[in-house]
């Protein structure tokens, strides 16, 4: 089976600047939709402890760059006490 590897960059209000992130998959990211990298992109974070679990936040926009091996996304990440915007670039 076939491992691809990807690179997330994501945008918080917090930070003032971005994070990157890389983490694999066994989906080629090409042929599935902008969802289901975003899914599991945040799979990863629950992963690492990055995010409180899986279904720790909610997306507004994910679309896939036709030009580009690149899926967009905004949305909402969910902690404990706090809810925080961002913005994540996802490549292959």
């Amino acid at each position: 089976m076939a491992e691809y590897h990807l690179t997330a960059v994501v945008l918080g209000p917090k930070s003032g600047s971005d994070r990157e992130y890389s983490f694999t998959m066994d989906r080629d990211p090409e042929t599935i939709p902008a969802d289901e990298v975003v899914e599991a992109f945040m799979n990863h974070l629950d992963e690492t402890d990055d995010l409180p679990d899986a279904n720790s936040y909610e997306l507004n926009s994910a679309v896939r760059s036709k030009d580009q091996d690149v899926v967009m996304c905004l949305g909402t990440l969910y902690f404990s006490n706090e809810r925080m915007p961002f913005a994540s670039m996802i490549s292959w």
